[in-house]
């Protein structure tokens, strides 16, 4: 099982607030709230998904 640092699981965190409360969120939000780099965050929800795949679903519009 991969270890994951205090960031991530606090990224995890916030992804999964704002999927329960808004009913989803994007890694431009999430840049905002985190004050990170859109990239960073893309790369976030990208291992989210791996790690948890029945827990998000891509909508790409």
């Amino acid at each position: 099982m991969k270890e994951f640092s205090n960031q991530q699981i606090e990224r995890f965190k916030a992804l999964e607030y704002m999927l329960y409360w808004e009913g989803g969120t994007n890694a431009t939000r999430l840049s905002h709230f985190f004050g990170m780099h859109l990239n960073v965050m893309s790369k976030a929800i990208l291992l989210y998904r791996q790690t948890h795949p029945e827990s998000l679903i891509f909508d790409g519009y």
